[in-house]
């Protein structure tokens, strides 16, 4: 397993993976192996994501609840955004983006909004697992819209303007977030 320090605590992995004529094996989840690497997290729920080309989901996070999440790609590729929202951290505000496809993970500890994009124009949908370590609740559902922070946008400018849900569109603006954290 590979990994890749990133800011905030988060991470990049990239677990070993067996490759023959029938395909790709690799583990995505084995507790000891990750508590080694400094993933202590006791995840609670899996959710999986099947994603058309071109479209862009977050930057989501769970309202009063620290949670961490293990992101991994199981086919295809995804432009990874996370935003650091906890108010005392050093990285606070720090947008980080990674381009990462099938068995690829990201690790981000609790207290990141986190989106995607999805390359346009493919041929599959893209599919994206999440473990998390509090389970989903939809009333606690909070989105920070991209755009307001970044207008130019994390994602590759060949990639275009992504297709986005009326619900991410109407997310909070990063300066009303800020604002209302006292940073």
């Amino acid at each position: 397993m590979n990994i890749e320090e990133l800011p905030g605590g988060a991470k990049a992995i990239t677990p070993v993976a067996y490759l023959d004529s029938r395909g790709q094996v690799f583990e995505a989840w084995q507790a000891e192996r990750y508590r080694e690497a400094g993933i202590t997290d006791r995840f609670v729920q899996s959710t999986v994501v099947l994603a058309e080309g071109g479209s862009m989901r977050g930057l989501h996070y769970q309202a009063g609840l620290v949670q961490a999440k293990l992101v991994t790609v199981l086919q295809g590729w995804i432009w990874d955004v996370f935003l650091d929202i906890r108010p005392g951290s050093e990285s606070f505000g720090k947008l980080s983006t990674r381009l990462i496809g099938t068995g690829q993970q990201i690790y981000l500890p609790g207290g990141f909004a986190h989106g995607f994009l999805t390359p346009p124009l493919t041929q599959q949908r893209t599919i994206v697992t999440y473990l998390v370590s509090s389970a989903y609740d939809p009333s606690l559902e909070r989105t920070i819209n991209i755009a307001t922070a970044f207008p130019d946008g994390p994602w590759p400018v060949s990639w275009g303007v992504p297709a986005m849900s009326e619900r991410d569109k109407g997310g909070e603006a990063w300066a009303d977030y800020r604002e209302r954290v006292g940073k």
